[in-house]
């Protein structure tokens, strides 16, 4: 479920990150749009998938998945003090 969240929160910001780059220098564009490309597993299978990013989005995801473990430990630590332990 935790992962399904955390899978969830980042394709969604990468989907937001990938639209909201509007740079007139084209410096900084050709930059950004440098791609990294890594062969990912996914959850349940051992075949791998290639999957490619601008270096902006990959920033924006490492972003993205540090809030959402702070979210779940906030929330996780949250519950452990409601039951008691």
């Amino acid at each position: 479920m935790k992962m399904k969240l955390l899978l969830a929160l980042t394709g969604l910001t990468l989907a937001i990150s990938g639209c909201s780059s509007t740079d007139s220098d084209n410096s900084d564009v050709v930059a950004k749009n440098e791609m990294h490309c890594e062969y990912r597993t996914k959850l349940g299978t051992s075949i791998k998938k290639k999957v490619c990013m601008t270096s902006e989005q990959k920033k924006q995801q490492k972003i993205d998945e540090q809030r959402t473990k702070q979210m779940l430990g906030t929330v996780r630590g949250a519950g452990l003090q409601d039951s008691g332990l």
